[in-house]
């Protein structure tokens, strides 16, 4: 078994342009701390998986142990987020795929009703959920997405142009990160990396909820390559051992 992506939510609209509410990182965090993440994991994927509060990959450089955890699950302090944040009436819509188990969704709505939050659904027809994520047509939505490299994690996912960013969300401490990442020596690039990480997790832009666990079996007489950014190894990664 190996870990090859990370599931969960991505709250595309931080500004607040679609969804006014967002902009307030307290209102992402009441609704990333109200899930019960480990009883999702539990239930959907018989717990073989790792739990996960931030997007960068373990072997990552910027990875921090300690950000695994950083949301831990707690409806009473979500209700008074939403309270100070004066979003006690806040009403979203997330989009479903069949894609994934439908309890995994039933579980984020039942979270955020318990939370006094109304919930619509908006069901994605075949082939439509990636296209409308990309083009930025929900403010939020749930997701799996693979692990990469710090640099191509950030330019898939944070920077102003990635395309998992589709509404351009930035800040300028964010963007000198992100150019120290690119252009800084070999330590700063790690260092910097790092504060990307902490910084996506303080300001909730993404809810993670885990790495989960994947699985392919064979036998003596084949050996096999693991295949990074895939759930299974392409076919080339499999060779004859000749017994």
């Amino acid at each position: 078994p190996y870990y090859s992506g990370r599931e969960g939510l991505l709250f595309f609209d931080r500004a607040g342009t679609m969804q006014p509410e967002l902009a307030d990182a307290r209102v992402r965090e009441a609704l990333a701390i109200s899930i019960d993440v480990d009883s999702i994991l539990e239930a959907v994927a018989l717990g073989r998986g790792e739990l996960t509060d931030q997007t960068f990959r373990p072997d990552s450089s910027g990875y921090i142990e300690e950000l695994d955890d950083a949301y831990p699950y707690d409806p009473e302090r979500a209700r008074q987020l939403l309270s100070e944040a004066g979003a006690e009436n806040l009403s979203i819509t997330i989009p479903t795929t069949t894609t994934f188990d439908p309890a995994i969704y039933n579980a984020i709505i039942q979270s955020w009703n318990d939370i006094g939050v109304d919930v619509q659904r908006y069901e994605w027809g075949p082939g439509e959920a990636i296209p409308s994520m990309l083009a930025g047509d929900f403010p939020i939505s749930y997701m799996s997405l693979g692990q990469r490299d710090s640099w191509n994690h950030i330019q898939f996912l944070i920077s102003p142009d990635a395309s998992w960013n589709p509404l351009g969300s930035e800040a300028d401490e964010l963007n000198e990160l992100i150019s120290t990442v690119q252009n800084g020596t070999e330590d700063e690039q790690a260092q910097a990396a790092a504060d990307v990480n902490r910084y996506l997790v303080d300001e909730y832009w993404f809810a993670p909820f885990y790495r989960l666990e994947r699985s392919f079996y064979y036998n003596d007489a084949v050996s096999v390559e693991n295949q990074l950014n895939q759930a299974v190894p392409a076919i080339y990664n499999y060779r004859p051992t000749g017994q």
